[in-house]
């Protein structure tokens, strides 16, 4: 369980996909040790729920802000995926 993946990808809409920049941000120690919590237990889920949104919302900020730094137009996509 590491983090959040982020990447952008060009389409046409319909068959044409071009991938672009990708990073991971790491999941701070705090929510990847709630994480970690609630696979193994009933934890509470409201909180963590909170916070992983949270940490999806700091992935797209940070892909955005790479994508302005290529000053490339066009039709965006952004793909997330959660690592555990």
């Amino acid at each position: 369980m590491d983090g959040i993946d982020a990447a952008y990808m060009k389409t046409d809409g319909k068959r044409k996909v071009e991938l672009g920049e990708s990073i991971t941000l790491p999941f701070n120690q705090n929510l990847r040790q709630k994480l970690t919590k609630v696979l193994s237990s009933n934890f509470e889920l409201k909180a963590l729920e909170r916070q992983l949104t949270e940490a999806h919302f700091d992935a797209i900020t940070h892909a955005i802000h790479l994508k302005k730094q290529t000053r490339d137009v066009g039709t965006a996509v952004l793909s997330m995926e959660i690592q555990f």
